[in-house]
């Protein structure tokens, strides 16, 4: 799975690169237009690593919540169980700080990609427009991985509670009060957050393009 993200992360790179390109090929040559291909590789590059980093460690905390999933289902010992999860919400907690200056770092980037892009759309630059979407794109499919974490924490204690006698009520009492997950700024990160944030922008991008438009 490691090796298909970075498949996907390469090539989304190499696209929007290639979409400078051809507008730097469109231009006529100079130090400003070669500072800006410049600048963008180096940025972008920059941006879809710091993800790639995000939905790798999501992708291993996704994989930890199913292996205990299956542990449940093989019939293990409830407090070794216990451990076991004890275990798994400390590390999402530790991961989760950790998180923060990126994840931040990279919904700040896709919220001022957007305006720009509406700019660039509004000037003709349609080829422009192309690679800071890919990146704005690959943005929003991170951020959806990382809310399928939180997510699959909170499908465990119903799904335990399902394979499990009575006596496992302990372990899942304290799955739910472990409250364990991706925060951000000590909010959960859930796919209704990001749907909230994906709304919210879009009415914000349609209130900016309007005056754009009107401005130019």
């Amino acid at each position: 799975r490691t090796s298909k993200d970075l498949i996907v992360v390469l090539l989304v790179w190499s696209l929007a690169v290639a979409g400078h390109l051809r507008v730097f090929n469109q231009e006529s040559a100079s130090i400003h237009s070669v500072w800006r291909l410049v600048s963008f590789m180096l940025s972008s590059a920059t941006i879809l690593s710091a993800s790639f980093e995000v939905l790798f460690w999501s992708r291993g905390l996704l994989a930890m919540i199913e292996h205990f999933v299956i542990y449940t289902c093989i019939g293990y010992d409830i407090q070794y169980l216990e451990y076991i999860w004890r275990v798994r919400a400390a590390l999402m907690r530790r991961l989760s700080v950790c998180f923060e200056t990126c994840f931040s770092l990279l919904i700040t980037v896709a919220l001022f990609s957007l305006p720009l892009m509406l700019l660039d759309f509004a000037n003709g630059d349609t080829w422009q427009l192309l690679p800071n979407l890919l990146i704005v794109l690959y943005l929003a499919y991170v951020f959806w991985q990382v809310a399928t974490v939180t997510e699959a924490c909170q499908k465990v204690p119903p799904f335990a509670i399902s394979f499990m006698d009575k006596e496992a009520l302990c372990l899942v009492q304290l799955i739910e009060a472990s409250k364990a997950g991706i925060y951000v700024w000590g909010t959960m990160v859930t796919k209704g957050i990001i749907q909230k944030v994906v709304y919210m922008s879009c009415v914000a991008i349609f209130g900016i393009s309007t005056n754009i438009l009107d401005l130019v």
